[in-house]
């Protein structure tokens, strides 16, 4: 994030010194901290991935999500699908395959039945 915005300062920059009489204001209106999500929960993802013989990869997220917030109240992760278009994401060109939504529900369900359990055996 920090090298997009170096970026589109310079870009904003340069505009202004090839247009005579362009000036630019920029202001941040939100910015939002790194959330690092709970290993364990993580590691229930991985586990249901495997369970159902699906590839994964752990990466992090640059978007902004409620998990961000649900974070700050109990172990937090996220499951993500792939997407058709190289990750685009928060676009109107954004598409998952149905199958590969039914994948991330597998994941989820078998994820939150885990989790349950271990709530429920540690108890």
């Amino acid at each position: 994030m920090a090298r997009a915005e170096e970026a589109l300062a310079a870009f904003l920059r340069g505009l202004e010194n090839s247009r005579p009489g362009l000036s630019l204001t920029t202001r941040r209106m939100a910015k939002t901290a790194y959330v690092p999500f709970d290993e364990g929960v993580q590691k229930t993802i991985a586990q249901a991935a495997d369970d159902h013989g699906l590839e994964y990869i752990s990466l992090l997220s640059g978007a902004g999500h409620d998990a961000q917030e649900i974070a700050a109240l109990c172990p937090t992760a996220m499951i993500f699908v792939r997407g058709e278009y190289d990750g685009i994401s928060h676009n109107p060109r954004e598409y998952s395959t149905p199958e590969a939504c039914a994948h991330g529900v597998d994941v989820l369900g078998t994820t939150l039945l885990r989790l349950a359990n271990l709530t429920a055996h540690s108890g």
